[in-house]
Formats: C-alpha cells, sequence, structure tokens
C-alpha cells in the first residue's frame, strides 16, 4: 500500500514539475532530505526518484514559457564559480 501511495505522490509531484519547475525543485529538495522511498516495502524502493523528478525539472524548465535569461555575470557569479574550481 505505501509503494502505490509513494507511486501516486511521485507522479503527482513530477507533473506538477511539469506545470511549474519551482514547485518541482522543492518537490526534489524534499525527496531528497526525507527519503520516502526507503519507508516502502516492495517495488517503489528501489525507484530512482531523484533522478526521475530532476528530469521532469528541467524538461518543465525548458517548455517554460517565461523567458530565460543568463545569470548576471558579476563578482559574486566569479566567486561562486571558483568557489566551484
Amino acid at each position: 500500500m505505501r509503494d502505490l501511495a509513494f507511486s501516486l505522490g511521485l507522479l503527482t509531484m513530477c507533473l506538477l514539475a511539469l506545470w511549474a519547475p519551482a514547485a518541482g525543485v522543492l518537490a526534489w529538495m524534499w525527496v531528497a532530505m526525507a527519503f520516502p522511498q526507503f519507508q516502502t516495502f516492495s517495488f517503489a524502493r528501489g525507484i530512482p526518484a531523484n533522478a526521475i523528478l530532476s528530469v521532469f525539472v528541467l524538461m518543465g524548465w525548458l517548455f517554460l514559457k517565461e523567458r530565460k535569461h543568463p545569470p548576471a555575470f558579476d563578482r559574486t557569479t566569479v566567486l561562486i564559480y571558483l568557489f566551484f574550481l
């Protein structure tokens, strides 16, 4: 029963991520921190929920009708890029 509830919730979150990518990011963060598939016992335990949600968030962001702006290239952005190097 938990597997069905988790699968239905994941499907709902994926559809929400297509419609509103910001809400999809919140759902992705919740799944990453709470790890709800660990609470299931059968087929849903092996579902890569984070990977699935991230694909739906990226698809929702790519197909979003709003105009996409690249991040501003200022001192803070340069420091963040240097931090990741």
